[in-house]
């Protein structure tokens, strides 16, 4: 079995009606000319509530290109096999760890808000996967200093399960 993960950048058009909410707060904390607000002037009560048990905050640093994770909701726990706040991206299941420099690293490129498509592919038949949201945090207001991500469409747990297993085993087989 091939599983593999594609992802893509969507228009910002695509975002669902019920998280425009988000959207529209993190542009109204935004001073014009600032990349994004500073972590200390976000309130992630403002994030509607459907959306916090699957957010993440990340700390970024550029001169390490690390990011290091200050918020996990609590729904995510379950899927990577932990609660990794505090933890970085290293800290990730070998799976993982790719990804979410993939899809984090668009956002320091981007320099703005961008939707994350994700779709499971398995032996060519593409599955949407999960649709996530990333916006910048900027202490200075030109660098990126963090990042606030919230999963707009979840994804199928069966979908999950052999992704990971999928990508366990190819790890294991490459030892």
């Amino acid at each position: 079995m091939v599983l593999s993960v594609n992802v893509e950048e969507r228009s910002l058009d695509d975002v669902p009606a019920s998280a425009l909410p988000f959207l529209d707060y993190w542009h109204e904390i935004t001073a014009k000319g600032r990349i994004g607000p500073a972590w200390r002037d976000f309130n992630m009560l403002k994030i509607p509530t459907t959306y916090i048990p699957s957010a993440v905050v990340v700390d970024y640093n550029a001169e390490e290109h690390t990011y290091r994770y200050r918020y996990w909701g609590s729904a995510l726990t379950g899927v990577f096999g932990g609660d990794y706040t505090g933890k970085t991206f290293e800290d990730l299941p070998g799976p993982f760890r790719y990804i979410s420099y993939q899809t984090y690293d668009i956002i320091l490129h981007s320099k703005c808000p961008v939707l994350i498509h994700f779709n499971i592919n398995n032996n060519g038949i593409e599955t949407s996967f999960q649709d996530v949201i990333r916006v910048p945090l900027s202490d200075n207001g030109d660098d990126i200093s963090g990042v606030v991500s919230i999963i707009v469409q979840t994804y199928q747990k069966h979908e999950m399960d052999h992704l990971v297993e999928s990508q366990m085993l190819e790890i294991l087989s490459d030892k």
